[in-house]
């Protein structure tokens, strides 16, 4: 699979995870709704939510499959930025296993950030893109690892 199918892929999930996390809250606030009200009508809208739900499931699942098994895995160590209520900043570290279209050998948990940044370019822009859209709007990335 090229890079541009790999994209078209991903276009096609993030289509499928807005229209998902729209039609969860949806859901949700429903749901909050219909316990207070115990209406019929919110019970029919649950209902016709969980239905959407479940077939954006249906679809999305195989494509998942499709990303996962065309793309490459990274162990990602990072730290974000967390404000809390007082308005104070913390770091917190986080590892995760992420799947990502750029390939590239590294291990800087073994062989340090020697000459990582200028061969693995691509990847880092796209693990920080990654993590900008998802996660954190500051963080730095400590430890990053093929697997």
């Amino acid at each position: 699979m090229t890079k541009e199918d790999l994209d078209i892929l991903i276009q096609q999930i993030r289509g499928f995870k807005q229209k998902r996390i729209f039609l969860s809250t949806k859901h949700y606030v429903t749901k909050e709704k219909y316990y207070k009200s115990f209406s019929s009508a919110d019970k029919t809208e649950l209902e016709k939510l969980e239905i959407e739900i479940n077939n954006i499931d249906r679809q999305l699942q195989p494509l998942l499959t499709q990303f996962q098994q065309n793309s490459n895995r990274y162990v990602v160590d990072y730290e974000g930025e967390l404000t809390d209520i007082n308005g104070l900043n913390h770091w917190h570290p986080y590892r995760e296993i992420l799947n990502f279209k750029t390939n590239c050998n590294i291990d800087t948990f073994t062989n340090g950030w020697n000459n990582a940044i200028e061969n693995c370019e691509t990847l880092l822009e796209e693990i920080i893109d990654f993590l900008f859209y998802y996660r954190f709007t500051n963080f730095r990335i400590t430890n990053l690892k093929k697997i």
